[in-house]
């Protein structure tokens, strides 16, 4: 199969290195200084596992200069990127193409599939702490590099998945093929939520979570009150989801800064609305009490911390 995998981030980066690795047929889309950097001395990968290494047979362009016919789309571009991605994706899409986004926020199936009616949309998201250290430069800082992918409940099962599964699988990311893929991923998005807003509410890094402490009390706290918005939305928790949260939680290296706060600290734009103030709106919606969540957020919105820039939620950097 073809694949494309749209944006060269932590996600885009790590999945595109090691289909190559893995060797499978892999576009990579990517901009910038990170494109130009990536097509002049390839992908180069900083990891826990392998330590350093680079991807240097790699088709890398940007979204103007593609030219292909992919069977797979592997959406890996950050929540706010994602419309302008959309008419890129239907661009190049034909009705047996299987577009998966990998985003680490909920209901990007749900977007992709109401502005794209040419391809077959699946879910998923990912599990692995990866960034752009600096131009051309992947750093993984997990011990595993893990997706879940599935069809959504209304929709037909798609026997390519299994497929698209054993590429993975053979590359070295370790797939799983959810039954229930609106419940697993909106699970993940809860945890990634918690943790985010947990590290950059106490400005800590993920060891400090993972040890007892108050980091940690404050994330299992988060975590059950998102429980109650769980079962406001119809995806009520298992009776093992704070074991699952702890689970998730110990993968990360523990030197790990979550992506939300090294966006916010270098001043860039983050994902704070869509994993954070999205959460507080659905509760608000459906009239679900979260004060802990309440109060990590009012602190971050209070003039001091100085986070939110006017009504766009565009990011300056924590004084």
């Amino acid at each position: 199969m073809n694949y494309v995998v749209i944006g060269a981030g932590g996600v885009g980066g790590s999945v595109s290195a090691q289909l190559i690795e893995g060797k499978k047929n892999v576009s990579l889309i990517a901009r910038g200084k990170h494109l130009r950097e990536i097509q002049l001395n390839g992908l180069q990968m900083e990891t826990d596992r392998r330590g350093k290494y680079g991807i240097y047979s790699i088709e890398v362009s940007d979204m103007e200069n593609y030219s292909g016919n992919p069977d797979v789309i592997f959406v890996c571009v950050k929540g706010y990127s994602l419309e302008e991605a959309i008419p890129f994706i239907s661009s190049i899409s034909s009705p047996g193409t299987v577009v998966i986004p990998l985003l680490s926020i909920y209901g990007t199936g749900d977007i992709i599939r109401g502005n794209i009616s040419t391809a077959k949309v699946c879910d998923g998201y990912p599990q692995l702490s990866a960034y752009i250290r600096k131009p051309g430069t992947i750093c993984i800082k997990s011990s595993i590099l893990r997706v879940t992918l599935g069809m959504d409940h209304r929709e037909n099962n798609l026997s390519s998945l299994s497929a698209i599964a054993a590429d993975l699988n053979e590359s070295g990311i370790e797939t799983i093929i959810s039954e229930d893929i609106r419940k697993d991923s909106l699970w993940n998005y809860f945890y990634n939520s918690a943790l985010s807003l947990c590290c950059l509410y106490y400005r800590v890094r993920v060891g400090n979570v993972q040890r007892p402490s108050e980091y940690r009390e404050m994330f299992i706290a988060l975590t059950k009150e998102t429980t109650l918005l769980g079962d406001a939305l119809g995806f009520p928790a298992g009776p093992d989801f704070i074991e699952n949260g702890l689970a998730f939680l110990n993968i990360l290296n523990p030197d790990t800064i979550t992506q939300l706060q090294r966006d916010i600290n270098n001043g860039k734009t983050s994902e704070l609305d869509n994993l954070i103030f999205a959460i507080i709106n659905m509760a608000s919606e459906k009239g679900v009490s979260m004060p802990k969540f309440s109060k990590c957020v009012n602190k971050l919105t209070s003039p001091k911390m100085r986070i939110l820039k006017e009504k766009d939620m565009m990011m300056k950097k924590i004084s």
